[in-house]
């Protein structure tokens, strides 16, 4: 898979029916590219612009069947369009001579005036003297005469958005610049060296300012850790399975014959018999070295009874820092799995399943501090990047600091060596906003990134709400579609649809990485009990490679569409 941000979700999610429908939005002087269906009398004919028909009047003589560049000389009920024609001579333009269209409308032929005409064509975008003089006027200033250049005014026309330097930099930053969380980490050591040295009052308060900022966003971005791993909903439901196992042994022996790896008749005096007699079977050297016990106490280990074992053994299961306490708990376990007598048939399959899935058979876990961190990373992130900066002075909102307030205050007095990574990052906070929302009909969609430091692991996560808007102004939550990307340690890039009907949902997942049926087997009950208390109710959950896809597209239909988004990653 290529490297994607906004590119992948936000990108390639607009419809093209919804595209090719902007053409119908003609305006007197705009030209474009079109094909003669058929023709009717009175000078009418019907021609194809893209994928839309359109009846309109013409005021030249053409055939059928072939095309011709046609401008807009009237746009009330039936549109005018005349053929385009060179300057000396009234013979019309067939399609694909561009140095007689730039002529025609006046234009010097060169680089850019030909790749803005050319994009024009192949978008199928109407287009008018001015596009052509203020894209190619870009193209040249940027030094963008290439794909990245046509990729960017792509997305600009189809969003309505002014072709100006300031747009054309924000978008351009938002599609094609490096991921998030680089560009954050970078500017954040870039400013992290300046500030060690000395300099003059204004420079220093403005990064100090800057700053700020930068460091409250990374770390309201930051997963929190626990002794130095990554707090998780597995590591949380281990030390909560041991505090109610300390409260009372007997937690431990039911929540193991739910699992059906205890067989249901065992009573716990046998279970921690069991339990004492395995543990005190293995070496000495090797019981010091799980549970963090010294030798003395070992010899004392073999006196006690079985309850006061197994309150020994799991108090110091408690006091392990980080993931040791979990990896000891899973040895402990792996000893257990030779026992005979209180084990069921399948314990050897399932009790692996049941570690591995913790968090579904643990009661009480912190849904504040674990399952709601994303969420609050979700609202944090626009608030204090900038993201509603301009629509807060609109509204003459109070604002509290951002990020973009930060750097519009302060670019001028930063240090130069910082201050192009500083207006880099602004151009990617203004092109986030630019391309944040779009409307295609009574369809909405808006798309949101985040940066994700996750322990060692830093990606951006992207993410598209789509569907109908309601009275609120809010996202219909019955029928929707909701669009994640991201970039994870083990499985690389994956795109999750989960898709909303009559509050049934259907989750699809795109990677390219074999299956993990086991996995998904396991964390399906999980999942569904989610939903379930926030009132929707599961449907199904499919793994899709797209590369597979794609063959299979390529061997069996020129092309399967996939409303939406574009899975071509």
């Amino acid at each position: 898979m290529e490297r994607t941000s906004f590119q992948t979700i936000n990108a390639t999610s607009v419809h093209r029916s919804a595209a090719q429908a902007k053409l119908l939005q003609l305006k007197p002087g705009q030209i474009f590219e079109g094909k003669v269906l058929k023709l009717y009398p009175n000078q009418t004919a019907s021609l194809r612009l893209g994928t839309m028909h359109v009846i309109a009047r013409l005021q030249a003589a053409i055939s059928v069947g072939e095309k011709y560049f046609f401008q807009v000389t009237k746009n009330e009920g039936v549109p005018h369009l005349k053929v385009l024609e060179t300057p000396r001579n009234t013979v019309p333009i067939p399609a694909q001579t561009t140095n007689d269209v730039l002529k025609a409308m006046d234009l010097p032929f060169n680089k850019a005036n030909e790749m803005m005409l050319q994009l024009f064509q192949k978008e199928q975008i109407p287009f008018s003297k001015e596009m052509i003089q203020q894209g190619g006027a870009l193209l040249k200033r940027f030094q963008l005469m290439n794909e990245e250049g046509v990729r960017v005014f792509t997305h600009m026309y189809h969003r309505n958005i002014p072709f100006t330097e300031r747009t054309f930099q924000a978008v351009r930053a938002a599609l094609t610049g490096p991921p998030l969380v680089e560009q954050l980490k970078q500017f954040e050591q870039q400013l992290m060296n300046e500030s060690a040295k000395a300099l003059p009052m204004k420079q220093s308060e403005a990064l100090k300012s800057v700053q700020h900022m930068l460091t409250t966003i990374i770390q309201s971005s930051t997963i929190p850790k626990e002794n130095g791993q990554p707090s998780s909903p597995q590591l949380e439901a281990f030390h909560r399975l041991i505090q109610r196992s300390l409260e009372n042994p007997l937690y431990l022996l039911r929540t193991l014959q739910q699992a059906n790896i205890v067989k249901g008749d065992i009573h716990l005096s046998e279970f921690l018999t069991t339990l004492q007699q395995t543990v005190l079977s293995q070496e000495h050297t090797t019981i010091m070295d799980l549970f963090s016990i010294k030798e003395g106490n070992v010899r004392l280990l073999h006196e006690q009874q079985p309850e006061t074992f197994f309150r020994t053994l799991f108090t110091s299961l408690s006091t392990m820092e980080g993931r040791k306490g979990l990896e000891s708990f899973q040895r402990l376990f792996a000893w257990l799995g030779s026992a005979r007598g209180i084990w069921t048939s399948q314990s050897a399959s399932s009790l692996q399943q049941w570690i591995a899935t913790l968090p579904t058979h643990v009661e009480g876990l912190s849904s504040d501090e674990n399952a709601n961190a994303f969420l609050r990373l979700l609202k944090n992130f626009p608030q204090l990047s900038g993201f509603f900066h301009e629509k807060n002075i609109f509204e003459h909102h109070m604002q509290q600091r951002t990020l973009k307030m930060s750097l519009l205050e302060k670019l001028p007095y930063l240090p130069s060596k910082v201050r192009e990574q500083a207006e880099t990052v602004l151009h990617r906070v203004t092109g986030a906003q630019l391309l944040a929302e779009e409307q295609h009909g009574w369809l909405h969609q808006t798309t949101i990134q985040v940066p994700l430091f996750f322990g060692g692991h830093q990606t951006d996560v992207t993410i598209q709400w789509e569907g109908r808007k309601t009275k609120t102004n809010h996202i219909d939550p019955d029928h929707c579609r909701i669009l994640f990307y991201l970039e994870m340690a083990h499985f690389g890039e994956m795109v999750t649809d989960v898709h909303i009907q009559q509050r049934m949902v259907t989750v699809t997942i795109f990677n390219e990485k074999e299956e993990p049926k086991a996995i998904i087997a396991m964390w399906r009950p999980y999942l569904q009990k989610q939903l379930e208390k926030l009132h929707y109710q599961f449907n199904a959950l499919y793994w899709k490679n797209p590369t597979t896809m794609k063959r299979a597209d390529q061997r069996d239909a020129p092309h399967v569409g996939y409303e939406g988004v574009d899975i071509r990653i």
